[in-house]
């Protein structure tokens, strides 16, 4: 019963995100962090339940109310790219989502971008871009790539009540989309000494088992073992 509850509130926490978006961002945390303390302080059992509970509600306030937020830094892709532009994006190839027989989709950490009429500039986010045809398969999750592709913001969902593609992006905190024309226009760049990343190495893991199914089995069955092992929905038809 316990884990339900928990459940419960971090859910809540999230759905009540959007009644705090034109609030002072630290107003609700302020005052939840309040009855914490306030309840820490005169401690017993129903009390102790209840930071419990506040305290997951905090967390699916937060995560909610941040994947909301528009991003406010300059350096950000989505406050230097405001119309179509054509860019060169160098950055760390994040997550590479599946082949459905004719389009790849995958995401990119840029770390610097460039336009037509201007010289790298050092900038955060991440893209998702889709291109024709299947990159190459030793392209994996963590690798810093150079990439020259046509991006935008996605377009808001004119139909009321319709799928919004760009609110579900938000959500993932991604702001822009791209095509790519070519995967030969994905090419590996100079990859400085650093440590690798958690998320990295998760994703290479769940790349390389991708890989693996598809070199194993073939059609709908690779897709169905894909969408089922790694989450990997985009070779479904």
């Amino acid at each position: 019963h316990l884990t339900i509850f928990i459940t419960l509130s971090y859910t809540f926490g999230i759905a009540a995100s959007p009644f705090f978006l034109n609030q002072p961002s630290f107003l609700p945390f302020a005052t939840a962090g309040a009855l914490f303390l306030i309840s820490w302080k005169y401690s017993n059992q129903r009390n102790i339940l209840f930071c419990l509970f506040l305290s997951f509600f905090l967390f699916g306030l937060f995560h909610g109310y941040s994947s909301r937020m528009h991003p406010t830094h300059p350096s950000h892709v989505a406050n230097k790219v405001v119309t179509e532009t054509d860019c060169v994006i160098i950055g760390k190839l994040r997550r590479i989502h599946g082949y459905n027989g004719e389009i790849t989709t995958f995401d990119v950490d840029t770390r610097s971008i460039r336009d037509q009429t201007s010289t790298f500039s050092p900038a955060h986010g991440t893209i998702r871009l889709k291109t024709r045809g299947k990159l190459p398969v030793h392209f994996s999750p963590g690798e810093t790539v150079a990439i020259r592709a046509k991006i935008s913001p996605p377009r808001h969902a004119s139909v009321p009540g319709s799928f919004d593609y760009a609110k579900y992006l938000s959500h993932q905190r991604i702001y822009l989309t791209g095509f790519v024309r070519s995967p030969a226009l994905v090419q590996k760049a100079l990859n400085p000494v650093e440590k690798e990343q958690l998320r990295y190495k998760i994703e290479k893991l769940r790349h390389r088992i991708n890989v693996f199914i598809d070199t194993t089995l073939s059609g709908d069955i690779a897709a169905v073992y894909k969408a089922i092992l790694t989450g990997d929905k985009g070779s479904l038809s």
